[in-house]
């Protein structure tokens, strides 16, 4: 029978390095993939609560604003005058100008804060997309080697196990080179010893 032969065993552990890598890469990029969906949804959710609570803030700005109307109104009518005092009338325009004022704005800067949140999960979302299309690329690279390694040994094997075969000796008979010895030393066989050895 034919021996062992240390290069195909040389060839199958490359070849199941590399498809081994490939997979833990694979696995690195869905995990990746993972986390980024799951930051994305964390920053999804933090950009509604910011419009929430700039909306919660504008309210109390307009209610901060209507509060400060009645005691100015209060205050004028202790003092004599009344809603329709071109003065109060003023006063009363300005208070509630302010209190709009302050409402956009806390409004404006909870919907700034959820763009930038929004724009932030986006790209989260496209990073985990790269890492697992990276990841699957590196996965099928490896394949691919792996392949590769497994044809070049099985050729490697082909061409030592039959090289000699067909040919002649001195004598006339076909011969063929086996490798008995461990080491991958080659053994020449007559064809008495080749049928014999079959």
């Amino acid at each position: 029978s034919r021996s062992f032969n240390p290069g195909a065993v040389k060839s199958s552990s490359v070849a199941s390095g590399q498809m081994a890598q490939g997979d833990a890469a694979l696995l690195v990029g869905r995990r990746k993939s993972v986390l980024a969906n799951f930051q994305a949804d964390q920053l999804d959710s933090n950009a509604i609560q910011s419009v929430a609570a700039s909306q919660r803030a504008a309210d109390e700005e307009q209610q901060n604003a209507r509060i400060m109307s009645s005691r100015a109104l209060a205050v004028a009518a202790a003092s004599g005058g009344g809603a329709s005092d071109p003065t109060v009338i003023n006063l009363m325009a300005k208070i509630a100008a302010e209190g709009q004022y302050r409402a956009q704005s806390a409004l404006y800067q909870g919907e700034d804060e959820a763009r930038q949140q929004r724009n932030q999960a986006s790209a989260q979302r496209y990073g985990g997309q790269v890492a697992l299309s990276d990841a699957k690329s590196a996965q099928s690279a490896s394949r691919t080697a792996a392949f590769g390694t497994m044809i070049k040994g099985a050729g490697t094997m082909y061409s030592k196990y039959n090289a000699g075969i067909g040919a002649t000796n001195d004598s006339g008979d076909s011969f063929a080179a086996y490798s008995d010895d461990p080491t991958g030393a080659l053994y020449s066989a007559t064809g008495d010893d080749i049928r014999a050895r079959r």
